[in-house]
């Protein structure tokens, strides 16, 4: 867009060059000027459209430079202001990903105490209060940390779930994604771990993202099975409780916590990375990431917009079921042995019936 909405608006034809202001112009084909898209590291360069001896600003945040803001003027000069060099620019340019997160809406875990219909035995939704599950937002801002040290990069928040999920939705786009998608549909309803994985990898596959973040399993479900399902559906790799995740050229590196320190994995790009629980400090959504949240990309999918049959999801297409619902076995009392010089074989009798030992 024009910085200056009075400026003239430059002239159709030319040729397309790529230059500095203080050095040489590079002549340089249209795909050129597609790879520079994103540049978080030169924001303070000066773009301009340049036709004849005629200067016309341009937003002095390279974030905005998009082709679809210079389409009307066909094959114009653009001139970087103290711009390193133009394969800098095209290096820095091809490191933008796309990322996904996937997140859920659940009962607020804070407030209410999670329980199971005992006629339809699924998850009670009604007439409590929901929210973005805790442990994703963990997730998401680890998500936005990887996006900004990438650089040049794109979040979206994906959601399977009813009309409500948007609430969700719409404040991981307030904690700092750019975009968000929700998969929603009355087929859904009763959809077991493999179907939502199964949904999730359909709209994600849309986009072919570089890196799919999720959380190690929902606070509700405690499954864990969705993000390992959506790795064998997009057939790509899986790195598992990242604690720390960088990536560098076309492989993602992983540090994750075991029993007796840290093991460091990595695997190739495009890959799925589940988030362990507390790894990163949940960012507060700002007033200002509240407003803007409103006005952000939101796609919306049915099951027919992804070409699922509806017999493969919900009750229909369900592998798992919960078969029967009772209450938790009171705690018999323990044994108390008093030491009178035959506790230890008092105790190893006790493990030898209990076939401990």
């Amino acid at each position: 867009m024009l910085s200056d909405p009075h400026a003239p608006r430059p002239p159709q034809g030319g040729s397309l060059h790529i230059a500095r202001c203080h050095g040489e112009s590079v002549e340089t084909p249209l795909v050129g000027v597609l790879a520079i898209v994103g540049v978080r590291q030169h924001a303070r360069n000066r773009f301009f459209l340049k036709n004849s001896q005629t200067l016309y600003p341009l937003a002095s945040n390279v974030d905005t430079i998009f082709f679809r803001q210079v389409q009307y003027a066909q094959n114009p000069f653009l001139v970087f202001d103290t711009l390193p060099s133009l394969n800098a620019i095209k290096d820095e340019a091809s490191t933008a990903m796309k990322m996904y997160v996937c997140v859920k809406q659940i009962p607020d875990p804070n407030t209410v105490v999670s329980r199971l219909d005992p006629n339809t035995k699924r998850l009670v939704r009604g007439g409590v209060s929901l929210v973005l599950d805790p442990g994703d937002e963990t997730t998401i801002s680890a998500a936005i940390k990887v996006r900004d040290t990438v650089g040049g990069s794109e979040l979206t928040a994906i959601s399977m779930g009813p009309g409500s999920t948007q609430e969700a939705l719409r404040r991981a786009l307030a904690m700092g994604a750019d975009s968000a998608v929700l998969i929603t549909d009355p087929a859904l309803a009763g959809s077991d771990a493999l179907a939502t994985a199964r949904v999730l990898a359909a709209a994600i596959k849309k986009e072919q993202p570089d890196l799919i973040f999720c959380s190690t399993e929902s606070t509700d479900g405690y499954t864990g099975m969705v993000p390992g399902g959506i790795a064998e559906f997009l057939g790509r790799p899986q790195l598992t409780f990242a604690r720390e995740l960088t990536i560098e050229g076309n492989k993602a590196i992983a540090r994750r916590v075991t029993q007796t320190g840290y093991q460091t994995i990595e695997c190739p790009l495009p890959a799925v990375v589940t988030i362990a629980s507390g790894s990163f400090e949940a960012i507060y959504p700002t007033m200002k990431g509240i407003m803007s949240a409103k006005k952000k990309p939101f796609t919306q999918y049915t099951l027919g917009d992804l070409g699922i049959d509806a017999a493969q999801v919900g009750e229909a297409g369900a592998r798992e079921q919960v078969v029967a619902l009772g209450k938790v076995e009171a705690r018999a009392a323990g044994q108390v042995i008093k030491d009178d010089g035959s506790a230890a074989q008092a105790i190893a009798d006790y493990l030898q019936r209990s076939q401990l030992l």
